[in-house]
């Protein structure tokens, strides 16, 4: 079975840590990754990535939407709470393997 990088980045005794390909550990690196990326940073992948949400108000469907573009493996579960001038995402990660 081949390996991929564990997201976010993990150096453990000199050697970055891997993850099954296609395991539920590689989905949820590849949403993280997805969810951390500002929209238009990957040349090649223009729409990959969400817009800032410092002056904004973070919108779950959005979210939604550009994950299951980008990692159609995953689905976004859950919604944000507004506390004042501060936004809280809570989100799970639905996985389908196979």
């Amino acid at each position: 079975m081949s390996h991929h990088l564990a997201f976010p980045l993990k150096l453990s005794g000199g050697v970055f840590q891997t993850v099954p390909r296609g395991s539920v550990q590689e989905i949820e690196g590849c949403v993280e990754a997805i969810l951390r990326t500002p929209l238009g940073w990957v040349e090649s992948l223009p729409t990959m990535g969400v817009r800032d949400p410092t002056h904004t108000r973070p919108d779950i469907e959005t979210l939604r939407a550009v994950v299951e573009r980008h990692e159609p493996r995953a689905r976004l579960l859950g919604d944000v709470q507004f506390e004042g001038v501060l936004a809280r995402i809570r989100a799970n990660v639905e996985v389908t393997l196979g």
